[in-house]
């Protein structure tokens, strides 16, 4: 296991370039040869990179790039604190193409094969009001509103995920147990299916689809989080793993799949270790390292976690911040 401070690894390119960020640069990171190319900058105000030197203001401000994903025109979406920037492959700045009124950021973009893209609101949203999915068919430069939950559905969206076996799109939402869903779309939200429902199981922000079965992990303080394999057509539901804390990222490495749990302190959840698990089948898990929280960390300054990259990787190097 090799660290290289400073670099927040945030997604995986063409399947083998590991794409990081550091300060306000995006670009490719060689752990061979311990390179940094730089693709392009987000240009923040200068008081949030000036904070982003910092620990302890960074994790307070939810400063800097945390997400991103290189869609199939060449450019690139990211996602900073309250707005959604775009870069075109010839430009060096990223650009606000959307900002972000509710929550601070979307948890995921979704890029499906005929090029449209993706994200569902995620904030806190204590009066359950309306929670929207957002799609873009100009490779993000606008955006309207592809489907809406009602008022009272849900309370917001962890994710969406193609599912190339069954071609269409699941959607995770929670967080009470009525609200906890894994949903489907085949049609790009003409009509939306509810598979899951009900339970804290199936309270979830990532899926790995498989051929016959989801493979999934719970994101809940109310009770032991789990590995799970869920049947779609049985409504079959199999514990596979106990994990110490929320789970609240996933991976594929080569033939790997990783998820990284986070310190997400509950009455069930008391761990103060953020753990990466890896298995190569999905059926048996194995603990692949644990990290000690800080102990600044937690409701202000950040959950100790383990951010993955997004994106497919096919090498068998796990990568994780």
């Amino acid at each position: 296991m090799t660290s290289y401070p400073g670099l927040r690894p945030v997604h995986i390119a063409r399947g083998e370039t590991l794409l990081v960020y550091r300060r306000d640069e995006v670009g490719a990171f060689s752990c061979i040869e311990n390179n940094f190319n730089c693709y392009g900058r987000v240009n923040q105000p200068a008081a949030y990179r000036f904070l982003e030197r910092f620990s302890v203001t960074k994790g307070l401000f939810r400063t800097g790039l945390h997400g991103l994903i290189l869609l199939r025109d060449g450019s690139y979406l990211g996602t900073i604190r309250g707005a959604i920037l775009r870069l075109e492959p010839d430009q060096t700045f990223f650009n606000v193409v959307l900002p972000v009124t509710r929550g601070s950021r979307p948890l995921n973009f979704c890029e499906a094969p005929n090029g449209r893209v993706y994200f569902g609101e995620y904030f806190s949203n204590p009066e359950r009001s309306e929670v929207h999915i957002y799609c873009s068919c100009d490779s993000g430069r606008t955006w309207d509103v592809a489907y809406t939950f009602a008022a009272g559905e849900i309370r917001h969206i962890h994710g969406i995920f193609y599912d190339r076996f069954r071609d269409g799109l699941w959607v995770l939402t929670g967080d009470l147990d009525s609200e906890s869903r894994i949903l489907f779309s085949a049609d790009h939200f003409e009509n939306v299916d509810t598979i899951f429902q009900g339970s804290q199981s199936v309270r979830t922000v990532h899926i790995f689809p498989m051929k016959d079965a989801l493979i999934s992990a719970t994101d809940t303080p109310y009770q032991e989080n789990k590995i799970l394999r869920l049947e779609p057509d049985s409504g079959r539901i199999d514990e596979l793993q106990s994990v110490e804390g929320s789970v609240l990222y996933g991976c594929r490495a080569g033939d790997y799949f990783v998820f990284s749990s986070a310190v997400e302190p509950s009455k069930i959840n008391r761990s103060s270790f953020a753990s990466l698990w890896f298995s190569k089948y999905g059926e048996t898990w194995k603990k692949l390292a644990a990290f000690q929280k800080n102990p600044l960390s937690g409701k202000f300054f950040q959950y100790a976690a383990l951010p993955l990259p997004s994106g497919e990787n096919n090498t068998n190097i796990a990568y994780a911040y």
